[in-house]
């Protein structure tokens, strides 16, 4: 590029120079070498235009070239700075967005934390006063059953004197020796059924069955009561003829007022264990099913010995069936509630065991 500037800076310097030579000179040329002269004068000049114009077009172009990639660098620096800013927006939104989100879990988690802490309180004021008032039933309860005892025992008193003086020693002997054969093999199973009964709370507790567990506990603790209270003692001064029989499994059998006494307990006992069963199952919110219970498969609580032990815990377990569905269902189809206390109602009873005068 600079040549050619240089080149067109001599023409024009040279140009002059060249034309007054050649009209010295013309004189002695031809009209012909004239005209050749200033025809080549002529392609000088409009090479030279042309050079000047090829100059001006190329330095044109440069300047544009430059301008062009001025503009380029300058869009491009914009572009980053935008897209700089945008990034810091992003960054900025982004940042806002999880303090916000933070923020909301906090919320949440304390939300959480006074949702759990009030249903805690609850639960707990719901477990005391449950377990104030299976206390009070409880008590109620054993209330009860010590005045059935109470009173059988004055009927029994009653009856002892007229009995005994009609009765042959011989058959005297031989059913006390029979009650007192029952209670020494229904002792001897007493190890047999605390293991078993720790074998399930071991269980429920391992599948959160808290009120059943309860009510296991609460069951094997009155069993033990009761078998501590009772004493099984020779009943040689007493004496009652059988009196009464009962239909069952295809066969009569032949009782006394003892004996039927202590069957009507046996169903009456069963209906109370069996309805806090069933209401420790709903409690647990735990599907119907009593084949498992402790207090049903073992069915002994109130036993004596003046009958055959499988006798006894069939007529329970009849009791405990309808109090187990009573319990469930937060009914009183087969019983009612008399001062805190559920038990069987006796048209129900008499369905279930009804001896006839023998």
């Amino acid at each position: 590029m600079e040549d050619m500037m240089l080149a067109s800076v001599f023409v024009r310097k040279a140009a002059p120079l060249v034309f007054g030579a050649v009209l010295l000179i013309g004189g002695s040329l031809p009209a012909g070498a004239q005209d050749n002269s200033a025809q080549q004068q002529k392609q000088a000049d409009k090479q030279q235009r042309q050079q000047q114009r090829q100059a001006r077009q190329q330095q044109a172009a440069q300047q544009q070239q430059v301008q062009q990639a001025e503009r380029q660098q300058m869009r491009q620096q914009r572009q980053q700075a935008q897209q700089a800013q945008q990034g810091q927006r992003a960054a900025q939104q982004q940042q806002a967005q999880q303090q916000r989100a933070q923020q909301a879990e906090r919320q949440q988690m304390k939300q959480q934390r006074r949702q759990q802490q009030a249903q805690q309180s609850q639960q707990a004021q719901r477990q005391q006063r449950r377990a104030e008032r299976q206390q009070q039933a409880a008590q109620q309860q054993s209330q009860r059953q010590q005045q059935v005892q109470e009173q059988q025992n004055q009927r029994h008193a009653r009856r002892a004197p007229q009995q005994a003086q009609t009765q042959p020693t011989g058959q005297q002997q031989q059913i006390d020796r029979d009650r007192q054969r029952r209670i020494q093999e229904f002792r001897r199973g007493d190890a047999t059924r605390e293991r078993i009964a720790q074998q399930r709370e071991a269980d429920l507790r391992s599948r959160g069955r808290l009120g059943r567990l309860r009510f296991n506990q609460e069951y094997l603790e009155r069993l033990r009561q009761d078998r501590d209270r009772t004493v099984f003692v020779p009943s040689f001064y007493f004496f009652t003829a059988p009196r009464y029989r009962y239909f069952r499994g295809g066969r009569y059998f032949v009782i006394n007022n003892f004996a039927a006494d202590n069957l009507r307990q046996a169903v009456e006992l069963g209906y109370q264990e069996g309805f806090n069963a069933g209401r420790a199952d709903r409690e647990d919110r735990a599907g119907f099913g009593y084949s498992d219970e402790l207090a049903f498969t073992d069915a002994s609580y109130g036993y004596a010995g003046y009958v055959d032990l499988p006798d006894y815990q069939y007529y329970f377990r009849q009791g405990f069936i309808r109090g187990y569905e009573d319990g469930y269902y937060g009914r009183y189809r087969y019983g009612v509630l008399s001062n805190g206390v559920v038990g069987i109602i006796g048209s129900v009873l008499n369905q279930i065991f009804s001896p006839q005068p023998y």
